[in-house]
C-alpha cells in the first residue's frame, strides 16, 4: 500500500512531491556526462513557499536495496516453511491451522507481487512498467496486505470461539463455515482494490491534484493519490475493523482464561480438602491435572496470538493513520515518510512465520524436521509435530 510518486526521464528526473495548501515541492535530479545526479528543488510557489526533498546516494541505495531484498527473501522462505509444515504434517492439519496457511498464501503473494516491484521502485525512483501496470500493482499492494490483515481476524476469531465456547466450537466452526470465512479473506479486498482502483473511483475529486502532478512527474512514475471516501472506507475495511474484531476477540479470551484458571484453583482446593478429610493427603484427582494442562496451553496459545496481533498493530498502524490524514490535510505528509510506513507494514508478512516458530511448540518442531531434511529421509509419516519427543 503505497501512496506518493516517483519518475524518471533520460537526462532529467522529477522525483518525490510534497503538496499542501499553498505550495507543492518537486525535486529536480540533472545527470551531468558522468551520470553524477546534481540534484535540487524545483518550487511551484505563488507564496513564496520553499520546500526539498532528500534523495539516496548511490551507497544509500545499495544498502537500501540489501536490507529490502533480505526482507523478501526471508518473507518467501518463512512462509513456505510454514506452507511445507502444514501440508506434510497431519497433525498440523486442524481447522486453525487452515487460516494460517491461507495466511501463509497471502504473506507469499505481498512478497512476490508487491515487495519485489517496491523495492526496485524504492532503490531507482522510477516506475518503469507504465501506467496499466501502476493500477495493477496498486491494486495487488491493497488486496494481498488487505487478505493478510483479515486472515488475522479470523484466527482471533477462531480462538475466541475455541476458549470462550468450547462445548459448541465444533458445531460452529465448521469446514463449511471455515472455507466461507477463507474466501471471504480473499474476495472482500477485491472491492477496496481491484476495483475501486482500476476504475479509478478513489481519484473522484482530485483529477485536478494527480494532473497537476503528472505534468510535473513526467512518463516514468506511478501516481498513487487517494480522495476522502476512499481513504476512510477503505482503512475501515483493511484495518481499522479487523483491528476491533482482534481487540475483542483476545479481550474475552483473556478474559475467559483468567475466569477458568480462578474455577480451577477453587475446584483443587476443594478436591485436596475432600481427599485431606477421606483418604489423608494425595495429589488429586488426574482428570484435574488434564485440565490445567488444557487451560494451560489454551492460553499459550492466546498470548501467542495476541503477540501476532500487537507487531500487527504496530507494523500497520502508522500507515493507516497516514492513510486517512493525507487526504484530510490536501496531502500535507512528507512524502519520505511513505516509503519507511509503507514498509513497516510489509515487514508484518515477514514476523508471521517467525512467530509461530518462536512461540508455536509444534511448529517450531515441523520447522526443525523440515530444515533438518528428515523429510528427504522418509521419515515424516511417524513423526507428529504436536507430541514432544518424551511422549513418543
Amino acid at each position: 500500500m503505497e501512496s506518493g510518486i516517483t519518475s524518471s526521464t533520460d537526462a532529467i528526473s522529477y522525483h518525490s512531491f510534497a503538496l499542501d495548501k499553498t505550495s507543492r515541492v518537486y525535486v529536480l535530479e540533472v545527470f551531468t556526462d558522468t551520470g553524477e545526479p546534481i540534484v535540487g528543488a524545483v518550487n511551484d510557489n505563488s507564496t513564496g513557499l520553499s520546500g526539498n526533498v532528500l534523495q539516496y546516494g548511490l551507497a544509500e541505495r545499495i544498502i537500501i536495496g540489501f536490507v529490502l531484498t533480505v526482507i523478501i527473501i526471508l518473507t518467501i522462505a518463512g512462509n513456505i516453511l510454514v506452507c511445507a509444515s502444514i501440508f506434510i504434517f497431519p497433525s498440523l492439519r486442524t481447522l486453525t491451522n487452515y487460516f494460517v496457511f491461507s495466511l501463509a498464501i497471502a504473506d507469499i503473494l505481498v512478497a512476490c507481487l508487491v515487495m519485489t516491484f517496491s523495492t526496485i521502485n524504492v532503490v531507482t525512483e522510477t516506475w518503469i512498467y507504465g501506467d496499466t501496470f501502476c493500477l495493477i500493482f496498486i491494486s495487488f499492494d491493497i488486496s494481498f496486505c488487505t487478505a493478510s490483515i483479515m486472515h488475522l481476524s479470523c484466527i482471533a476469531f477462531d480462538r475466541y470461539s475455541a476458549i470462550c465456547n468450547p462445548f459448541q466450537y465444533p458445531l460452529k466452526m465448521t469446514s463449511r463455515r471455515v472455507t466461507i470465512m477463507l474466501a471471504s479473506c480473499w474476495v472482500v479486498p477485491m472491492f477496496i482494490s481491484f476495483i475501486p482502483i482500476l476504475l479509478q473511483w478513489n481519484t473522484i475529486g482530485i483529477e485536478n491534484v494527480i494532473a497537476d502532478v503528472k505534468n510535473f512527474a513526467g512518463p516514468y512514475s506511478c501516481i498513487f493519490l487517494v480522495n476522502k471516501p476512499y481513504a476512510v472506507i477503505a482503512s475501515t475495511i483493511a484495518f481499522y475493523m479487523p483491528c476491533i474484531l482482534m481487540a475483542t476477540a483476545y479481550f474475552f479470551i483473556f478474559r475467559a482464561a483468567r475466569k477458568q484458571a480462578q474455577q480451577i484453583k477453587s475446584l483443587e482446593r476443594a478436591t485436596m480438602n475432600w481427599n485431606n478429610t477421606r483418604n489423608g493427603p494425595g495429589d488429586g484427582h488426574p482428570h484435574h491435572h488434564g485440565r490445567r494442562v488444557s487451560l494451560a496451553a489454551e492460553k499459550k496459545a492466546a498470548k501467542t496470538l495476541g503477540i501476532i496481533m500487537g507487531c500487527f498493530t504496530i507494523c500497520w498502524c502508522p500507515f493507516f493513520v497516514f492513510n486517512i490524514v493525507d487526504p484530510f490535510c490536501d496531502f500535507c505528509i512528507d512524502p519520505g515518510a511513505w516509503p519507511p510506513v509503507t514498509w513497516l507494514g510489509y515487514i508484518n508478512s515477514m514476523l508471521n512465520p517467525l512467530l509461530y516458530a518462536f512461540f508455536n511448540r509444534s511448529f517450531r518442531r515441523a520447522f526443525i524436521r523440515l530444515l533438518r531434511c528428515h523429510v528427504c529421509k522418509g521419515t515424516t509419516a511417524e513423526f507428529d509435530p504436536t507430541i514432544s519427543s518424551r511422549e513418543r
